[in-house]
């Protein structure tokens, strides 16, 4: 009886170990699934954060094309006002070239700003989808790894029974 006793413990603890087993490579598959979540969740929170960037990015160079047009502007008055206070005008050429090279000066300034905000913005707005990108694809490798691991316990299992039925088999009521 002794035997008997201990040969169904022995079973007992195969099964269990088996199922063990099991569990833990379906629940490896649930943790790796879950982390991804986690990283794409933070991933779509830096993205936001970064097509905030670009848009703030943007505001910040349309102030510092208008705080140039106020000093381009202030420029040429300044420069209209020398003119006049040395007697001459507006029209002189001499005039004319230095407000004409000082308009084109400050024109290139304010476009510069506005194009250096523009680009910026558009790198925070492709780092922001790459960013997405790379956890979308982290999630489906994470997919992948999970179902891996969903055809492993389903072999483990397999196996399990198999082998605890071959070792088992002739113990049982009727063996001989």
């Amino acid at each position: 009886m002794s035997s008997m006793t201990s040969s169904n413990t022995t079973m007992g603890l195969d099964i269990a170990g088996t199922a063990m087993k099991t569990v833990g490579q379906l629940a490896q598959g649930d943790a790796t699934v879950a982390a991804a979540r986690r990283d794409q969740a933070y991933a779509a929170y830096q993205a936001a954060q970064l097509r905030q960037n670009a848009e703030q990015q943007i505001a910040a160079s349309q102030r510092n094309a208008e705080a140039d047009k106020m000093r381009l502007d202030y420029a040429l008055s300044s420069a209209v006002a020398h003119a006049a206070a040395g007697g001459g005008t507006s029209t002189d050429p001499g005039v004319v070239s230095i407000l004409s090279r000082v308009e084109a000066q400050g024109a290139y300034q304010i476009a510069s700003d506005l194009y250096s905000g523009k680009e910026a913005a558009r790198g925070m707005r492709s780092q922001a989808t790459a960013t997405e990108y790379g956890a979308s694809l982290n999630m489906s490798d994470a997919q992948s790894a999970r179902s891996a691991k969903q055809f492993g316990a389903a072999t483990t299992l397999l196996k399990g029974a198999a082998g605890i039925y071959d070792k088992y088999a002739k113990v049982g009521p009727g063996a001989a």
